[in-house]
């Protein structure tokens, strides 16, 4: 089968758990003969906005071409300019593109820079198009569907849209991240500080004018997000099959967008093997967190939690991958870590928690745990919530309820989780997902 990935790049340019799907999927798809290629949206030209497609080195195996003036990539920081983010594109270079490479099968993971034209060219030609759920950039221009730690509560009526929006990029800082001297850059030292002090002040969700550097910024009216909107929904109908990864995303899409053909489909990557055992569990709780600590992940809701419990005098540690903003007395850091050191850090757990505030449509780091046979704790915002019988599952609906597992929580019951999770919880390896979606998305 002859299949096109359209995605933001490849590693390191791009990272991310969106990205390394992709890769390992792209990877999965040419070890089993298929010819896969990966296209995306990269270049935007000062002078001359037409659009062209340029091939690039292959990667892995897989082809690479980029789109020279796509449309912009606005990550998760917003959108004030409507017009740069719908112009048209030239759907008769997408057209040639398509048929001199016999594409069969086009699968969409996002979509940023994606001209509506690249959807009208596949449709004209006949060539099955898929769309995964990976986020929410279709709906919000954020991303996230989450307003100052707390899910946003006017995703239908837009009102938060204007100001909620005033932090986005200009075009001039997106057209640099999208250029070549970026890529060059962008694991240079001084750019990863950069990076990094910008992504701290967005996770703790600082809008301090001083900080944003939007004092002058006006809001848009909310007319403008309503047609944003429309657009993309447009784009979204022409799609054939929508893989949504967890009944999270299907949830939220349906509710905006109304119902599409697609099915339910759990995700993997390259990593996930079945290493299931049955576990030795401390006496001193040892709680692990590995994602972003910002509101929206739930971090400051865990940590208020944890402060009640230690001051009741429970003990108990919680590990991260980062040091916190916040100090106390039971924080440990164990810091960067690769994918092999998975096994180590899943050693010295007792229970993973996942507390997200907004909706996370899926959680691969809840799928590391369980193929570790590691009890987990989440919300019921965390679309990994599909993959784990009622058995094996410890769920809660709000801070009242996370307090009260976690005061319950012993050896015992983490002894019966685990057990549980080792006969009942089935790891889904990438192999399996490829040939998955292969027969219920591809064809």
């Amino acid at each position: 089968m002859n299949i096109l990935h359209y995605a933001l790049g490849f590693p390191p340019y791009r990272t991310g758990g969106l990205t390394k799907y992709v890769i390992d999927l792209a990877k999965e798809q040419v070890m089993e003969g298929h010819n896969v290629s990966l296209i995306w949206p990269g270049e935007i030209k000062i002078i001359g906005r037409k659009n062209r497609i340029k091939k690039r080195p292959s990667v892995y195996g897989i082809n690479s071409f980029e789109i020279i003036n796509p449309l912009p990539v606005s990550y998760d920081e917003g959108i004030v300019d409507l017009m740069a983010f719908t112009q048209n594109g030239d759907k008769e270079v997408y057209i040639k593109f398509l048929k001199e490479n016999n594409i069969e099968v086009i699968h969409f993971h996002t979509f940023m820079g994606l001209h509506e034209e690249f959807v009208d060219a596949a449709k004209e030609l006949g060539i099955r198009t898929v769309y995964t759920s990976h986020d929410f950039f279709a709906i919000c221009p954020k991303v996230t569907l989450c307003r100052n730690g707390k899910l946003c509560e006017e995703v239908l009526d837009f009102r938060s849209c204007p100001e909620c929006n005033l932090t986005a990029l200009s075009m001039k800082k997106m057209i640099i991240l999208q250029s070549p001297l970026y890529r060059t850059l962008k694991d240079s030292r001084i750019v990863k500080k950069l990076r990094k002090r910008h992504r701290d002040t967005a996770l703790n969700e600082v809008t301090d004018d001083k900080v944003t550097g939007n004092k002058s910024k006006k809001a848009k009216h909310v007319g403008y997000y309503i047609q944003l909107r429309a657009f993309y929904k447009f784009i979204y109908d022409k799609i054939d099959f929508i893989h949504f990864n967890s009944s999270v995303s299907r949830m939220v899409y349906d509710k905006c967008f109304g119902k599409h053909r697609g099915k339910v489909i759990s995700i993997s990557h390259a990593n996930i093997r079945d290493n299931k055992k049955e576990k030795k569990f401390s006496d001193e709780l040892r709680i692990t967190y590995i994602a972003a600590p910002s509101a929206a992940k739930g971090y400051y809701m865990l940590i208020d939690t944890l402060d009640k419990l230690w001051e009741e005098g429970k003990r108990f540690s919680l590990n991260t991958p980062f040091i916190s903003p916040v100090e106390r007395p039971y924080l440990n850091c164990f810091g960067h870590f690769d994918s092999d050191e998975l096994g180590k850090i899943f050693d010295n757990t007792d229970i993973l928690v996942a507390p997200s505030v907004w909706y996370e449509t899926f959680g691969f780091t809840v799928l590391e745990a369980l193929s570790f046979g590691v009890p987990v704790l989440i919300s019921d915002h965390v679309g990994a919530k599909d993959i784990i019988p009622d058995d094996s599952l410890l769920m809660f609906k709000d801070q009242d309820e996370l307090y009260q597992i976690l005061k319950d929580v012993d050896k015992a019951k983490l002894k019966v989780l685990n057990k549980n999770i080792v006969k009942n919880v089935k790891i889904k390896l990438l192999s399996d997902h490829a040939k998955e979606l292969e027969k219920e998305a591809y064809r």
